[in-house]
């Protein structure tokens, strides 16, 4: 269960795990419910991951799989000039916007809420941005 940060640091400890790659979200199209469905279990499940590292007797570090949605929202420009950076989130994307806006916030609302998470229990945590996954 994604969800349950104690079962999850349970079987980080079992495995004296000392990295973690965060690789799961739920990614769906027509949803009735997308906020309840698909943005807040991503936001909850990477929370979740972050509370197990720090929870665990050997602090594991993690490895966040996010995505450029969580850095650029439709016709967002780079805060710094014509490349983005750790400065810039989207912005734009709603969380009961139409289309994929749900996915694409629930992916910034996840990698602010785990790194802060993260922060708040000193697990060093890495964030990837890919574009596209196959």
């Amino acid at each position: 269960d994604l969800f349950d940060s104690g079962a999850l640091a349970s079987l980080l400890d079992e495995a004296e795990a000392d990295v973690v790659f965060h690789t799961a979200a739920v990614f769906k199209r027509g949803l009735d419910d997308p906020y309840n469905d698909m943005a807040k279990p991503n936001v909850d499940m990477a929370v979740a991951v972050a509370k197990a590292c720090g929870a665990a007797a050997r602090t594991p570090r993690l490895v966040l799989t996010s995505s450029m949605a969580a850095v650029r929202g439709e016709g967002q420009e780079p805060v710094r000039g014509d490349v983005y950076t750790i400065d810039d989130y989207n912005s734009v994307s709603r969380a009961d916007g139409p289309g994929m806006e749900p996915y694409q916030w629930s992916k910034a609302a996840s990698e602010v809420a785990c790194v802060d998470a993260c922060r708040a229990r000193q697990v060093l945590v890495c964030t990837l941005c890919p574009s596209l996954i196959f």
